[in-house]
């Protein structure tokens, strides 16, 4: 199955993954320990999905939150 968000990801390397659940601390142990090996493209993908400038996602995530709270 793949889930929606996967498809931004479409042909770059930006997430580290964890296919067994055996190999889920290693993997969260090499990802903390050698972050430049994990998601060399991260920052790319973050350029696709995240609106700009990113100094004011913060604000907008706080806007958007309490418009759907205060409704």
């Amino acid at each position: 199955m793949l889930f929606q968000h996967f498809m931004s990801m479409n042909h770059i390397d930006a997430v580290g993954w964890i296919n067994d659940k055996n190999d889920f601390l290693p993997k969260i142990q090499e990802a903390l320990s050698h972050p430049e090996k994990i998601g060399n493209d991260r920052l790319q993908w973050m350029e696709r999905i995240v609106k700009y400038p990113l100094k004011d996602n913060s604000k907008n995530l706080v806007k958007e939150i309490s418009q759907c709270i205060f409704v």
